[in-house]
């Protein structure tokens, strides 16, 4: 464990780490000899790790949080075109993979649930504001099939999009 935190810590000062990095060393030893038990060991070094090297992986977070944002943003405008989490993904710089994660852990959905969520709330929206037909509102936010539209819609707010125009429940 001594040995992983001397090799942090020097990457650490070579890439310009302030010099008290110095004392996590000796800081390192006296908690590390403390330890009674593994898990104690474990966690000193999970501890010293953290004061170290934390601020590297904020500035990770916040780059990360950064390029969610944008990805919600770029929903948030382009919600009715065709997308899909390959192109978002390319166009923020993240791989597939790791979007899908990302995206997940941030919104607590999958992209194409919360894709499908954020159109039929617009739908919603423009159905209490607009008289436009539900078929025209249904292509404006993005939905090709009137018929997936309407089962959507109806599994989401209770009743058919035609009901909630009319202000009465779906029986």
């Amino acid at each position: 464990a001594l040995t992983f935190v001397a090799i942090v810590t020097a990457g650490r000062l070579e890439a310009g780490a302030p010099r008290a990095l110095h004392r996590a060393q000796l800081t390192a030893a006296r908690r590390f000899d403390k330890a009674q038990n593994l898990d104690a060991l474990t966690a000193s070094l999970h501890e010293v790790l953290r004061n170290i090297a934390g601020d590297l992986f904020e500035g990770e977070t916040l780059l990360q949080d950064r390029q969610i944002d944008r990805a919600l943003a770029l929903l948030n405008r382009n919600f009715a075109k065709e997308l899909s989490d390959e192109s978002v993904a390319s166009e923020i710089g993240l791989s597939t993979s790791h979007f899908r994660h990302l995206f997940r852990e941030v919104t607590g959905h999958p992209f194409h649930r919360y894709l499908i969520a954020l159109r039929l709330e617009r739908a919603k929206a423009m159905l209490e504001r607009q008289v436009l037909p539900v078929r025209d509102v249904a292509t404006a936010v993005g939905f090709h099939n009137l018929a997936h539209f309407s089962r959507s819609f109806g599994r989401r707010f209770g009743g058919s999009p035609t009901s909630l125009r009319k202000g009465r429940p779906t029986p």
